[in-house]
């Protein structure tokens, strides 16, 4: 397995499960005409750490990597409610095997994406082992 299988996990998890708004993915094309409010997916590496030595987790890797959950929505308060849905969701799962999410951050405040809608990012921190 490679880090690759958390951002599957993660993205299997909302395909599965998530129904209250479209899916974008990342690096798929997507076309939001007619849609009033969607998330964008998108699955950020940041470190490795191998476990030579751990009696527990002796040759495994640790992956960290950041899952970045963008909320569109056509005014504040609906991009913030679809946020904190998205961050009620996510927080705190066990999804796949071995890929745990921790809680979701909003960061900063909806702006406007100059499309007639608002944006807002949320992110959550992922550990992976392999």
């Amino acid at each position: 397995m490679s880090i690759a299988q958390a951002k599957i996990d993660i993205e299997q998890y909302f395909i599965d499960t998530w129904t209250q708004t479209p899916i974008a993915f990342d690096g798929v094309a997507f076309n939001h005409s007619g849609v009033n409010d969607w998330i964008s997916l998108k699955y950020v590496p940041i470190q490795n750490d191998s476990y030579a030595m751990d009696g527990n987790l002796n040759g495994r890797i640790k992956y960290n990597g950041q899952f970045q959950v963008f909320c569109y929505a056509e005014n504040v308060p609906l991009t913030y409610a679809l946020a904190d849905d998205v961050i009620s969701f996510l927080s705190s799962r066990i999804v796949g095997i071995g890929t745990s999410v921790k809680v979701g951050q909003p960061r900063g405040n909806a702006i406007d994406a100059d499309n007639n809608f608002y944006e807002m990012l949320v992110t959550f921190e992922v550990d992976f082992y392999a």
